[in-house]
């Protein structure tokens, strides 16, 4: 598919205009069952493209892995924390909670068309995820002076079942499903724009009323949230130099920029002001527009896989 961030963002637009004439009840439903069921899809995916013993060949040798992931849950608050009096009040909650958010759940669906180093990219993701409930409420409570709670056993389950479950069934399709397995790799870059459209779509609906209700705030709001992605996006950069490779780098990208926004959203909601929640929505379209130049730079001509 070489329209990923294109159909992503068609996502989001149909969400946004949709949500309003969409029954309030009928969205949260389907995020809360469509979000698990796609990220164990695009988990399937990534996993008939790796095995377990390429996973474990990458954590024979972690310093990378734990710099990387360092560098998203404690550095990029701590650059946020440290230019945090330079940033209007009413943004300094979403500043901080957007860089402590851990990497999407996504990130090896989303490395498979970029062609990024997915076993590095997963193993990030998972790591970064595992650590979130002990990171975030501190960064919070020591940054802007909010508490939050997250149930540490509840995401541990949760994060075993999504990535477990993809990994014993990608295992059984190539060894009794060959020609099933590769007709999914041959397809696999349509199949994570499909999963990604419809996310887009339950993402941003039950906030469709928040962003058009307040179409002048929303414009000021999304240039500063933009200028924030675009440092997200120089300092993955930076941190590639350390390790340069192209698979490194375009990962770097995706784990530090593309992160699970869908996750800060929903404590936004939850815990914030209707600024913090809107500021986190629209990153979420920054997110999805973003894949548009970073598929056109690192991969213009994506289209089948190879098969396994």
């Amino acid at each position: 598919m070489k329209y990923l961030g294109g159909t992503v963002f068609l996502g989001l637009l149909i969400g946004l205009f949709s949500g309003r004439f969409i029954d309030g009840d009928l969205i949260p439903l389907l995020m809360k069952w469509y979000v698990t069921f796609s990220l164990m899809a695009l988990l399937y995916l990534s996993a008939l493209k790796i095995t377990p013993s390429e996973i474990l060949k990458n954590l024979k040798k972690p310093w990378y892995i734990i710099f990387i992931s360092l560098v998203k849950m404690i550095g990029l608050p701590l650059i946020a924390f440290i230019f945090l009096k330079y940033i209007p009040e009413d943004y300094r909650i979403a500043v901080m909670l957007l860089s402590a958010t851990p990497s999407a759940m996504a990130t090896p669906g989303v490395l498979l068309v970029l062609k990024g180093d997915i076993k590095f990219g997963m193993i990030v993701s998972v790591l970064t995820n595992l650590i979130t409930p002990l990171i975030l409420p501190l960064v919070l409570f020591y940054s802007v002076g909010t508490k939050v709670e997250l149930d540490p056993l509840h995401m541990i389950i949760f994060l075993g079942t999504i990535v477990f479950l993809p990994f014993l069934l990608a295992f059984l399709s190539k060894k009794f499903l060959t020609k099933f397995s590769n007709f999914i790799i041959d397809n696999s870059s349509k199949i994570v724009s499909c999963v990604l459209f419809i996310f887009g779509i339950c993402i941003i609906a039950p906030f469709s009323d928040l962003v058009l209700s307040n179409l002048s705030k929303s414009y000021i709001l999304f240039v500063f949230i933009l200028a924030f992605s675009a440092v997200l996006h120089v300092i993955s950069i930076i941190v590639s130099i350390w390790k340069y490779k192209k698979s490194y780098m375009i990962s770097n990208i995706v784990l530090l920029a593309y992160f699970n926004v869908g996750f800060s959203i929903v404590l936004a909601n939850q815990y914030f002001d209707q600024t913090t929640t809107l500021l986190c929505v629209l990153y979420e379209i920054i997110w999805a527009v973003g894949l548009i130049p970073l598929q056109l730079i690192f991969n213009p001509q994506s289209g089948k896989q190879p098969r396994i």
